[in-house]
Order: C-alpha cells, then sequence, then structure tokens
C-alpha cells in the first residue's frame, strides 16, 4: 500500500522535495520519473517539463537540497555556548533525513557517474564555505579554507555515523568534545623553571634561545 504523500510546495520544488524523498525510501535505483510523479502527485509530463531528464533532475534537486538544508548562518549566536552550539549544528545538519540520505547516495553516486562529480564537489565546498563564514563571525575565531575543510570533515563522518544508525548523544559527546578543543581558547601554563635552572640561571638564557 502507497504511503500518504507528505505536504509539497509546487511546481519544480514539490518534485524535487519527492525526489529526495523516492531516494531516500527506494535508493537511487527506484527514482524514476514515474515514481516521483506518484510521490509529488504531478503527471509525468510536468517532470519532463522542469527537467527534461533524469540526470537533470538528480543534479538540480542536489543543488536544491543544499539551499534547502544548510542554515549555519544562523549558528553565530550560539558560538559562546558550546553545548547549544554543538545540538543547533547537529539539528541544522540532520534535519531532514531525506535530504541527508539522498547527497550521500549522490555522493556514492558520483564515483561511477563523472557528470555528477562537480555538483557533489560544489556540495562540498558550499558546506565548507558556510561554516567558515559563521565561524570566522565570532570575534575570537579565525579560520582559513583549510582548517574549515577539515572541520566539515570530522561533521560529516559524525552525520554518517548518525545516518548509520549511532546514538546520537554519542554522536553530540564526540562533536562537543572536538568543539572544545578546536575553538575553546587554550590556557598556557608556564612551565616552572627546575632547580638546576634556578641556580645556573644562564643555562635558562641558553635553553630559551635554542
Amino acid at each position: 500500500m502507497k504511503q500518504k504523500s507528505q505536504s509539497y510546495g509546487s511546481g519544480r520544488e514539490r518534485i524535487m522535495e519527492a525526489a529526495t524523498v523516492v531516494v531516500y525510501r527506494e535508493g537511487l535505483r527506484g527514482l524514476t520519473f514515474r515514481a516521483v510523479a506518484e510521490e509529488a502527485q504531478v503527471a509525468n509530463s510536468l517532470i519532463v517539463h522542469h527537467f527534461g531528464t533524469r540526470q537533470k533532475l538528480l543534479e538540480q534537486t542536489l543543488d536544491w537540497t543544499l539551499s534547502a538544508s544548510i542554515g549555519l548562518s544562523r549558528l553565530p549566536s550560539f558560538l559562546n555556548d558550546p553545548r547549544g552550539y554543538v545540538t543547533a549544528l547537529f539539528d541544522l545538519l540532520t534535519s531532514d533525513m531525506e535530504i541527508v540520505v539522498f547527497q550521500y547516495q549522490m555522493i556514492l553516486e558520483s564515483r561511477r557517474k563523472p557528470p555528477i562529480e562537480e555538483p557533489v564537489k560544489l556540495l562540498y565546498q558550499r558546506y565548507i564555505d558556510e561554516l567558515v563564514g559563521a565561524i570566522q563571525l565570532t570575534a575570537s575565531t579565525k579560520i582559513d579554507e583549510d582548517s574549515g575543510r577539515y572541520v566539515f570533515a570530522t561533521l560529516d563522518g559524525l552525520v554518517l555515523q548518525y545516518v548509520a544508525g549511532v546514538d546520537r548523544e554519542l554522536i553530540e559527546r564526540a562533536l562537543l568534545r572536538f568543539w572544545k578543543n578546536e575553538f575553546e581558547p587554550k590556557v598556557t601554563v608556564a612551565k616552572k623553571p627546575s632547580a638546576l635552572f634556578l641556580r645556573f640561571p644562564e643555562l635558562l638564557e641558553g635553553e630559551s634561545s635554542s
């Protein structure tokens, strides 16, 4: 028995939303114009009119998922509250599991179908740019693109674990530990000179100059 379709937007967005649901439920192999049309409750001809081919539907839906899912610009209000930041970040990255699963399916598909490689690379780059921009909005933290890629790789891996069924609490604890290690101010404790250096201060001077 077919599940009752969820409430969708209109036109192209309605079709792309339905495409993510079909892929979430049946995988990319189950993505046909007929399946998407049934899910979106539209005619096949409307999908052809908007997208033309299955490939174009996939590419444009991937692009749409980014704008539909990303909201990292809202994060800076949590930057002084690590636990709140972690919760908000995780909510943003996993708020729509149909979109998350669709993106991972497309990432895997890009290894087999070169035309999808560039859209997938763009997806990652836009996520990284958004993340870097969000972090840089706090006065105490500066981050370049290489560091942003490293941070996003960590987030991406944790989200993938969540998709695989790892308990959310475990993921959030790991993310909180990572965030504190990377972004909380480091307190440097000066080492107390040994008794030898106190007795012969010229040795300490030689040590500091070496």
